[in-house]
């Protein structure tokens, strides 16, 4: 009788860890395909055309805080990030986003989810190591496919996800987690140069991924 329920016990935790596998350690297969905008009919004789091609704001940009708590944007020692905050700011310019990943929080997976609009696997944390040319459909793709000029600055791990979408590319080692101010001082440094060259290209679009916080 003892053999018998060891035998059933062994044979419940079996059970139980493979669901827990199949179910948890999902495996994702990506369609390296892009969509198109199909435009809907109108009435007039001209078709609709990509809400890119014709934007509400022709310049945006796209600021990543790595690991800043969402506290942290009301409180003084931030006075940009609580001007943002404001209700007082102008809010058809300035938006402020709360974002909550699940764990593992490493940059690639985060940053896939971004920019695609999947659900990374807990598997791919191994490839935050060495990550590849993201293939499947993307905003950065659509950005660059409707003619926007788009800047890159800071953690490198854009440039190893889009090897070929940025027309400029300034880059950060974001593995030393000694260094606190390279990547971040390297940002403020040329940002604004790169706003200002906004005029000479019809649609910009701008990153910055500041790693400081992160590696404090």
């Amino acid at each position: 009788m003892k053999k018998l329920v060891f035998t059933f016990y062994i044979f419940c935790h079996v059970i139980a860890l493979s669901l827990f596998a199949r179910c948890f350690f999902l495996t994702r297969f990506e369609i390296p395909l892009h969509s198109s905008f199909d435009p809907l009919p109108t009435s007039s004789s001209s078709p609709t055309s990509s809400p890119l091609s014709n934007p509400t704001f022709t310049s945006a940009i796209f600021l990543l805080i790595d690991s800043l708590s969402f506290n942290s944007t009301q409180s003084p020692y931030f006075p940009l990030l609580s001007t943002l905050y404001s209700s007082k700011s102008p809010s058809d310019f300035n938006f402020l986003f709360k974002f909550i990943a699940d764990p593992p929080t490493t940059t690639m997976q985060r940053l896939k989810g971004l920019t695609t609009g999947g659900i990374p696997t807990f598997f791919e944390m191994k490839e935050n190591f060495f990550s590849e040319k993201i293939e499947e459909d993307n905003l950065l793709y659509h950005l660059k496919d409707n003619h926007f000029h788009l800047s890159f600055l800071g953690d490198d791990t854009w440039l190893k996800l889009f090897p070929e979408h940025f027309d400029v590319e300034i880059g950060f080692e974001s593995f030393n987690v000694k260094d606190l101010h390279t990547c971040d001082l390297g940002i403020k440094s040329k940002i604004f140069n790169e706003i200002k060259n906004f005029g000479e290209y019809k649609k910009n679009f701008l990153v910055g991924h500041f790693l400081g916080v992160d590696h404090v």
